[in-house]
């Protein structure tokens, strides 16, 4: 699967177009998350000292997985779905917990790609 920003690789990184950003929001980081048989469920989060105000999450799967998120205790029940491909913004505060699930009756694999703001 393909990396959903075009941007090289997982970790810190900066805004790339014009002059580099001040002021709130000129930080991000990235990272992915692999969510399969193996590893059903992953904390997102690229740094706990990262003072993040937003996150972004995308999904891609090619089995078609819906990717559930929420809280410490998330389950596909309760959780906010995410469909392949989709993308949603979320405000959150730093020590703010996101975890992504995905059902245990599900075969196949998704992807997470997380970018925090702060």
């Amino acid at each position: 699967m393909n990396n959903r920003w075009n941007l090289e690789g997982n970790g810190n990184g900066r805004h790339s177009d014009g002059p580099p950003p001040t002021g709130a929001y000129s930080n991000l980081k990235t990272a992915q998350f692999l969510l399969d048989a193996e590893n059903r469920a992953a904390v997102l989060n690229t740094d706990p000292d990262f003072d993040r105000r937003f996150i972004i999450i995308s999904t891609d799967s090619e089995e078609g997985i819906v990717v559930y998120i929420g809280g410490e205790d998330v389950t596909p029940e309760d959780g906010y779905p995410l469909l392949p491909r989709e993308r949603k913004q979320f405000p959150v505060g730093p020590a703010t917990m996101v975890k992504a699930v995905i059902a245990p009756n599900q075969a196949g694999s998704a992807c997470v790609y997380l970018m925090e703001l702060g």
